[in-house]
């Protein structure tokens, strides 16, 4: 009779301990977005659970950023072996030196990993010490799925999803891209003085690049695209030295996934030649959108906020 009741104890506390696991596997996490300086987003993380730290939000990176000096003050408590590397890498225009490099899964905080590459760059560390591509961040439970409301300040990372209703527009993502960074293919229509042009291809998603749309000059699409609608204006900025730097144009409409903008810049760029898309959506795209990311089941989905 006593070996019954301590049977019956035994499998009521494992069912109390897997039911509380379960809970946490199942839990949804939330990151309070602020902005930067530069317009950018980032959040507060806890590297496992010991080293607070500032992390800019990202897309358009393959790799989780640290500051050299941030992580090696603080290298016995993140436990990561760095290795020697000697390497250059473009942001926004300023290049770093990647000093070292490792692969890592580092708890964010509970409920939350980043797993995937670490490269440390020196002078990185301003209002941030890190930056976080949201494509390789996980839920305890194993999934990628990410809720991004920018304008309400929120990041999200979901343990599951109900399947989005008709006011949501859905994009296939993908990553046949340089670096593996994700991206949608999909169709973006101007509409201006004069013209109707449409630009089908495929595009970054890119929430460290504050624009609306960049378009990348080098691709050919971009390049027979200006050569059909010649109504298109293009507007340049020049240096110092009279040279062409910038050039951007000012439809009246522009629609992309569901969405309509008034007026918005939309910027041409020769500075990326590597990138194997036909532009990237930036920040000031997705303020005016609700957005789930699946990144397992290679999904997006948007709704005007």
């Amino acid at each position: 009779m006593r070996n019954n009741r301590n049977i019956s104890l035994i499998i009521s506390v494992l069912f109390i301990l897997f039911g509380n696991l379960c809970c946490f596997a199942q839990k949804d996490v939330t990151f309070k977005l602020s902005r930067a300086d530069s317009g950018h987003y980032m959040f507060p993380v806890v590297l496992n659970g010991e080293v607070k730290a500032s992390a800019l939000l990202e897309s358009g990176i393959n790799a989780m950023l640290l500051d050299s000096a941030f992580a090696f003050e603080n290298h016995e408590r993140l436990g990561v072996e760095f290795l020697p590397c000697d390497e250059k890498m473009n942001l926004g225009g300023r290049k770093y030196r990647i000093s070292h490099k490792a692969n890592a899964a580092l708890q964010l905080c509970d409920g939350v990993c980043y797993k995937g590459e670490l490269f440390l760059l020196s002078g990185f560390a301003g209002q941030y010490e890190a930056a976080l591509p949201i494509q390789n961040l996980y839920n305890a439970n194993g999934r990628r799925i990410i809720k991004l409301d920018l304008e309400g300040e929120s990041l999200q990372l979901l343990c599951e999803y109900n399947a989005p209703g008709k006011e949501w527009s859905a994009l296939k993502m993908n990553r046949e891209t340089y670096m593996n960074m994700p991206a949608v293919e999909s169709e973006m229509i101007f509409r201006g003085v004069g013209y109707v042009a449409s630009l089908k291809g495929n595009f970054n998603i890119d929430l460290g690049n504050a624009s609306m749309l960049f378009l990348f000059k080098h691709r050919k699409r971009v390049q027979d695209f200006f050569d059909d609608n010649p109504k298109i204006e293009l507007q340049k900025g020049y240096d110092r030295n009279g040279n062409v730097v910038a050039e951007a144009f000012v439809p009246d409409v522009f629609s992309v996934g569901g969405m309509r903008f008034s007026s918005p810049t939309i910027a041409i760029t020769g500075a990326l030649p590597k990138f194997t898309t036909e532009g990237c959506l930036g920040i000031k795209y997705f303020r005016r959108v609700i957005a789930l990311f699946d990144f397992d089941d290679n999904m997006c989905y948007m709704r005007e906020r």
